[in-house]
């Protein structure tokens, strides 16, 4: 075996050592990408508590609407003010409804990141042996091993480097972007919903009758504030919508394809160049004569 054919070997068995016996962790593994995944991990859970927050103010206000939107129904005050609260409430609801379904889901994808960054360190040890593994024995079996050890490369480098690479773009994107709306949006729905649904200060009426004049004063009250508000609810809501949609799966897609896309660029490049240098030697060999075909053509 020539040497260029161990360097590889070497390679691998070097790696498995500092692998197995735990040095690569501490020496490669903790200084390098340990700050960078602590970073990660800071930044999903203050945005999980972020979605959370969302989702507490947002479910008081689709439920403070869901109410009045039943009693517009069930009480009678007249077919006109039946047909103009409803209508307002029911549209404001719908509203409140997508930005409900927006921040869960926001709050899955977060969910989800975090769990893929625990998976990523979990399997990133076990894919960085095997790919040791494949690479003291790709010399000796390259045909077979070559795609194998190509796509466990891949895999190693996409769960150790380009996810946390990933998150940590995403934040920055997310820190430059789209913060000022987050924050503007999470600060807009609490003040609507203090505004539509403020504490009772007062004793609540006990005859029936002061029962349905105060419902009715509440229902005609709410649709007023309901259609002065009305434009910047749908602005919030395509805020948070577009927020939501750029923080959980636009920029961490970004962040995390560019990266691997790179990564296997640079493979395909590099298995491109072995390729034609063996190609090149090949023809080489071909076209020089044997020590044979040279004594019989001097003699």
């Amino acid at each position: 075996m020539s040497r260029s054919k161990l360097v590889l070997p070497l390679f691998g068995l070097g790696l498995l050592a500092l692998l197995l016996t735990g040095l690569w962790s501490r020496w490669v593994d903790a200084p390098l990408l340990g700050g960078l995944r602590e970073a990660n991990v800071a930044y999903l859970e203050t945005n999980r508590e972020s979605a959370l927050k969302n989702f507490l103010v947002l479910s008081a206000l689709k439920s403070g609407l869901d109410i009045v939107e039943g009693s517009t129904l069930g009480v009678s005050l007249g077919a006109s003010l039946q047909l103009e609260a409803g209508d307002v409430v029911q549209s404001a609801y719908d509203i409140v409804n997508l930005s409900w379904y927006t921040v869960l889901a926001g709050m899955i994808a977060m969910t989800l990141l975090q769990w893929a960054q625990e998976a990523a360190v979990t399997l990133q040890i076990p894919l960085a042996v095997f790919t040791a593994a494949l690479c003291v024995g790709l010399p000796f079996r390259p045909m077979r091993l070559r795609p194998l050890f190509l796509l466990s490369l891949t895999l190693w480098l996409a769960f150790a480097v380009c996810l946390p690479l990933a998150l940590r773009g995403a934040e920055a994107l997310s820190a430059r972007i789209t913060a000022d709306a987050r924050t503007e949006a999470t600060e807009g729905f609490a003040q609507s919903r203090e505004q539509l649904f403020p504490e009772e200060s007062t004793s609540p009426p006990k005859s029936v009758r002061e029962r349905l004049e105060a419902l009715r004063e509440q229902i005609e009250d709410l649709g007023d504030k309901l259609i002065d508000q009305m434009d910047a609810l749908v602005s919030r809501t395509v805020r948070l919508v577009a927020v939501y949609l750029l923080d959980c799966i636009v920029f961490p897609l970004l962040c995390f394809l560019l990266p691997l896309a790179l990564i296997r660029k640079l493979l395909s490049h590099q298995r491109t160049l072995g390729r034609d240098r063996r190609l090149g030697t090949e023809i080489a060999r071909q076209l020089t004569p044997s020590r044979d075909e040279s004594r019989n053509a001097g003699a």
